[in-house]
C-alpha cells in the first residue's frame, strides 16, 4: 500500500473518535478562555502537553495558583499511561529512524495507540503500517487544536451546549467502543478487572491519582501472576 492508502485508510479508522475530541479541545478551549489565559498560552498548552485529563487538572490547578512543581509532577502522573502504551509497540517500531520515533512517542494519545496496535497485527507491508501509525498522529494532533481554537473562539457558550446535550459522553463511549475487543483475551480481562478492583478504593483520591495507581498495580500484579506460574511450571518440570 503506497502513503496515499495508508493516509486513507487511516482517516476512515480515525473519524469515529474523532468528534469526542473535536468537542474535548473546544471545551478545553473555553475552560482556558474563561480562566484568563491568552489565546497563544492556551494553544501553546494544548499543542504542548497535549493530553485531555493532563490538560483539564493542569488548567485547575493553574486556575487555583498551585506551585508549579505541584503542576508538573500532577500532569506527568496523569500522562504514563502513554509510557505503557509506548512500550507495547516497541518492537513494532524498533526498525523506525529516531527521529521518527520521536514524533510518534509525542502524539501517542489513546485513540491513537488502539488504532496502531490493530494495525501493526494486519498483513500489510511494514512502511504502510508506519505511515497510517503517523497519519493518525498527525490527524488527532490537529483535530485537537482546531478543537481548542474554536474553544477559545466561542467562549464558555459552546462549552454549556456540549454539557447540557450530553456530548460529553461520547468521550466514555469511545473508549468502551475502543476496549471492547481487546476484553475477548484473558490477560486483557484480567488487567481490566485488576484496574477496576483497585481503583474502587482509590477514586477519591485527588487529581484523579487512583487511575494511576489502578493501571500501575494492575499491570503489576499480572505481571507477578505470570511470573509466579512460571517458576510453578519450571519447578514442575525440574
Amino acid at each position: 500500500m503506497h502513503s496515499h492508502g495508508a493516509w486513507v485508510t487511516a482517516l476512515k479508522r480515525s473519524s469515529p473518535f474523532l468528534l469526542s475530541a473535536f468537542l474535548s479541545g473546544i471545551v478545553f478551549g473555553a475552560l482556558a478562555e474563561n480562566a484568563g489565559l491568552s489565546v497563544g498560552n492556551s494553544l501553546l498548552m494544548s499543542a504542548w502537553v497535549y493530553s485531555g485529563a493532563a490538560q483539564f487538572v493542569g488548567l485547575q490547578l493553574l486556575i487555583t495558583h498551585a506551585d508549579l512543581a505541584v503542576v508538573l509532577l500532577t500532569t506527568l502522573l496523569l500522562s504514563l499511561r502513554f509510557f505503557i502504551y509506548s512500550m507495547s509497540l516497541v518492537d513494532e517500531v524498533k526498525a523506525v529512524p529516531i527521529s521518527y520515533r520521536a514524533l510518534l512517542a509525542f502524539g501517542l494519545i489513546d485513540q491513537v495507540f488502539f488504532l496502531a496496535k490493530d494495525r501493526y497485527k494486519e498483513p500489510v507491508s511494514a512502511r504502510a503500517k508506519h505511515v497510517f501509525f503517523l497519519a493518525c498522529v498527525l490527524i488527532f494532533y490537529f483535530n485537537w487544536l482546531a478543537g481548542t481554537a474554536l474553544g477559545i473562539y466561542v467562549g464558555d457558550r459552546m462549552a454549556s451546549h456540549v454539557a447540557h446535550l450530553g456530548f460529553d459522553f461520547i468521550a466514555t463511549a469511545s473508549f468502551i467502543a475502543m476496549l471492547g475487543p481487546y476484553l475477548k483475551q484473558r490477560r486483557f480481562l484480567l488487567v481490566s478487572l485488576a484496574a477496576l478492583i483497585l481503583y474502587l478504593p482509590c477514586q477519591n483520591l485527588p487529581y484523579n491519582l487512583g487511575l494511576i495507581v489502578a493501571c500501575l498495580g494492575a499491570v503489576t500484579l499480572v505481571k507477578l501472576s505470570g511470573f509466579s506460574r512460571e517458576r510453578a511450571v519450571s519447578g514442575a518440570s525440574a
